[in-house]
């Protein structure tokens, strides 16, 4: 039978092509799943459906730390990917009972709230004076407002008074023409 492979293959063991071929195979898995890993930790949703759409079973691997798209997504605080992992319902329903090394599921991951390394001082950094500003111009709307509210309640009262004051006026002076005209006949 070797010779049979000798004579067919062209003098190469067949099983040491097999094993090259699939030694190729595994390289590529793991590039893929290491560009996936990266799309899914930057929030790039078009790799990750090019890669899902042509290995839809990629869905379900996971890294070294037995974490799942699902994980890195929740991790690295990339809605985008969650939402895209989260349509595949049998991908949700497995995904988000995956355990990782440290013994956390993606509900222990959201819980922590930390911040990815990536993004920690930036970010936060960028949400407190995001927050300090949305405050801030909550204040200066408010006192608009209230200057605005108060200049408004003024002026009304300033024009009830003055349209009270020439009333009176004008009765007092309705009064004393009618006086003086009374005392001239």
């Amino acid at each position: 039978m070797a010779v049979l492979c000798k004579d067919t293959v062209g003098h190469q063991d067949v099983g040491s092509v097999y094993n090259r071929r699939e030694k190729e195979k595994d390289t590529i898995s793991a590039q893929l799943s290491k560009a996936m890993f990266n799309a899914a930790k930057t929030g790039n949703t078009n790799i990750l459906e090019l890669i899902l759409k042509h290995y839809p079973n990629f869905i379900f691997e996971v890294n070294s730390c037995k974490q799942s798209l699902l994980h890195i997504a929740i991790l690295h605080r990339q809605r985008s990917v969650y939402k895209l992992i989260l349509k595949n319902e049998v991908a949700k329903n497995v995904l988000t009972k995956l355990v990782d090394s440290k013994g956390n599921n993606v509900l222990h991951l959201a819980g922590e709230m930390k911040q990815a390394k990536n993004q920690s001082r930036l970010s936060t950094h960028y949400v407190l004076m995001s927050s300090e500003d949305k405050w801030f111009q909550v204040r200066i709307y408010t006192r608009l407002f209230v200057t605005i509210m108060f200049f408004l309640f003024t002026y009304s009262l300033f024009y009830t008074f003055l349209n009270a004051f020439i009333i009176l006026f004008y009765n007092y002076f309705a009064t004393y023409l009618f006086f003086l005209s009374s005392s001239l006949n």
